[in-house]
């Protein structure tokens, strides 16, 4: 990216994180920044003693060290990357208000007052928005909902008996399926898998693993593994796939999400 696309680029970006901060207009919610800065700055050069001085300069100083290393960076920004904003800049506009309040004059405080139910108010309703898209039924596999309606299937299927757990998801790595089975599994079946893993065999990648596990069932030739895949059409699917060859699937189920769950046991020719 050129200079001039990342500065216009990290513009937006943070526009959206000081919404979604505040859910106030951009133009409101850019200005009142600005004034806190500002009168900060001026609380700070006049030694005013009873501003939080060290809680100002601390915020200022991360906001604006990030925003010149944002400017730095070669690559396009990911949402998640300025997260970490959202506390100074919190702190910023609070002690602006605080200071606010604490002022005598009783039109500064009705303005004070009102920013802080301003804000109260577009954020409840923001979240009543949310909450209301929240129940239609999400077509991405990583939903936790979908996730859960998975590990159902998994656990209706093994029938009560042990089983393994194996998950072809895109970060390679599943930390989610981990957590869910760890905790609604344990919790809604009282039991968990004998193994969680995105291959058999791996060496540990989660820290003291075994810790967690301690509700699993005895794992036999007769019991069932379990593959969920989130997506077929990726080039490393079929070298995953490849290292249950030797097993027989059951069943299977493609849900709507999109995803698969097949059950495998041992081929009876094998046996």
């Amino acid at each position: 990216m050129t200079p001039l696309e990342r500065l216009t680029e990290r513009q937006s970006e943070l526009t959206m994180r000081i919404i979604q901060l505040s859910h106030l207009h951009p133009t409101e919610i850019k200005t009142i920044l600005l004034v806190s800065i500002v009168i900060g700055g001026l609380m700070i050069i006049k030694g005013i003693k009873k501003f939080p001085k060290q809680h100002y300069l601390v915020s200022l100083s991360f906001t604006l060290l990030s925003l010149l290393f944002y400017l730095i960076y070669p690559q396009k920004l990911k949402y998640w990357y300025i997260l970490g904003l959202s506390v100074p800049l919190i702190l910023l506009v609070s002690i602006f208000l605080s200071w606010l309040l604490e002022i005598k004059n009783k039109g500064i405080r009705v303005l004070a007052y009102l920013i802080v139910f301003l804000h109260v108010y577009f954020g409840l309703s923001a979240q009543l928005e949310y909450l209301k898209n929240l129940n239609p039924i999400s077509d991405d596999p990583s939903n936790l909902r979908n996730q859960l309606e998975t590990i159902d299937w998994v656990y209706m299927e093994a029938k009560g008996g042990a089983f393994k757990v194996y998950s072809f998801v895109p970060s390679i790595y599943d930390h989610n399926y981990h957590y869910l089975f760890w905790w609604y599994g344990t919790k809604t079946y009282g039991y968990q898998p004998s193994e969680v893993a995105y291959l058999p065999d791996q060496p540990e990648y989660i820290q003291d693993e075994g810790v967690l596990w301690n509700k699993t069932k005895t794992f036999t030739d007769q019991s069932s593994i379990f593959l969920i895949i989130e997506n077929k059409s990726s080039e490393r699917f079929p070298g995953w796939n490849g290292q249950f060859v030797k097993l027989c699937p059951e069943k299977e189920i493609t849900f709507p999400f999109p995803l698969t769950a097949v059950k495998l046991n041992t081929c009876t020719s094998n046996k």
